[in-house]
């Protein structure tokens, strides 16, 4: 309900039609102006005017807003991430654990916007040059979809799902334990002392490393690493048993790297 001061009296504005009540103070105006904003019924200026030329609004109260409101997060309105943050929130307002102070796609698009930016957006991953990451920091590291170059992996142990590119890096003694490295290119890295226990590498290339004292080794279920599309070319490979990619002939980035080596 929408209600505006005219006269003595107070206009109350409803899908249904109009109706005169005693005037209403503008606080109580305000209100249910603010109700109306939330339930998304709305008339403009222009049709209120024609409707009642000697209509004073209460306070700030303007009626020009659109059926349906504009807000600053329309271009993630589509995104998976938009439905799934609102299907939470509405779970939450049903089951009466959160009480909406502001439009829902205000509240929607603010969290929305704040988790693409702890992420610095969907799909980009990180960049990271030139650092050290320990059992300090790994933490903070965003394995999915980011880019390192010239970064040393000292001494930690991890998990999880490696969706990256290596570029001049070092791993020594790392403990990787049931990860799974998805399409990672590792290329002129270098692996000391590390240990894979029921790792993955599906579809990864390994381009010019070096591998020394590594154990491609079962986890707990008795689980193998596995190498299923996965191929190496030009590393040296020193006591590291277990370490089998397919090198199958036919992929095209063994057939272009085969390609470089021959050219240089």
């Amino acid at each position: 309900m929408l209600a505006v001061a005219v006269g003595a009296t107070s206009l109350s504005a409803t899908p249904d039609g109009l109706s005169a009540t005693p005037k209403q103070s503008c606080r109580t105006t305000t209100r249910t102006w603010r109700s109306a904003r939330k339930t998304g019924f709305w008339e403009t200026t222009a049709l209120y005017r024609a409707k009642f030329p000697k209509m004073r609004l209460c306070g700030s109260l303007a009626l020009h807003y659109p059926v349906t409101m504009a807000h600053p997060y329309e271009e993630l309105e589509k995104t998976h991430l938009w439905a799934t943050v609102e299907v939470a929130i509405k779970d939450l307002v049903s089951n009466n654990d959160l009480i909406e102070s502001a439009p829902r796609p205000d509240i929607v698009g603010s969290i929305c916007q704040k988790l693409l930016s702890d992420r610095r957006g969907v799909g980009e991953g990180m960049v990271v040059r030139s650092e050290t990451i320990t059992s300090d920091n790994h933490d903070e590291i965003e394995w999915d979809e980011s880019y390192f170059k010239f970064c040393d992996f000292e001494e930690f142990s991890e998990n999880g799902i490696v969706c990256s590119d290596f570029h001049t890096c070092s791993f020594k003694k790392i403990d990787w334990y049931w990860s799974l490295f998805s399409g990672c290119n590792f290329i002129n890295c270098s692996f000391v002392d590390c240990t894979f226990a029921g790792t993955s590498f599906p579809a990864s290339r390994f381009i010019d490393c070096e591998l020394v004292n590594c154990k491609f080794i079962p986890d707990n279920l008795r689980g193998e690493c596995d190498f299923s599309n996965s191929w190496a070319h030009g590393c040296s490979i020193e006591n590291s048993p277990g370490f089998r990619p397919e090198n199958s002939s036919d992929t095209p980035c063994v057939r272009f790297w085969r390609a470089v080596r021959a050219a240089e």
